[in-house]
């Protein structure tokens, strides 16, 4: 008896039906790969980040990479100490200046006139 998928009064050798239903699996990858790529193409727009608030953090991640790097080579650990020291400096320092311009100012103090001088006698 011949081993084999009998379709349509025809004997199929297996090594050929397994090829096949390689080709229909890659066709339903290839089809769910092309619906994942177009969802996530689709759905992109609704994933727009904040823009990123990394003031004094660069500044302050290179003068802590380098002190890292020469307290024993830990360049990334100080880069990393650094950014957080450098944007807390910034936020202070924004903070005092925000403070700064919303005081309100004191007028500048009117000068007293000098005395005129009298003529000696």
């Amino acid at each position: 008896m011949a081993r084999g998928l009998v379709v349509a009064r025809r004997t199929i050798n297996p090594a050929v039906c397994a090829h096949h239903q390689g080709v229909i699996e890659m066709h339903v990858k290839r089809s769910l790969i092309g619906a994942a790529a177009a969802l996530s193409l689709g759905l992109l727009p609704m994933l727009d980040p904040a823009p990123a608030q990394a003031i004094g953090c660069l500044t302050g991640a290179a003068a802590g990479g380098v002190a890292g790097h020469y307290a024993g080579h830990h360049a990334v650990l100080g880069a990393i100490g650094g950014c957080i020291a450098g944007h807390h400096m910034k936020v202070v320092q924004r903070r005092k200046a925000a403070a700064a311009a919303a005081a309100p100012k004191a007028p500048a103090p009117t000068p007293t006139p000098a005395p005129t001088p009298t003529p000696a006698q």
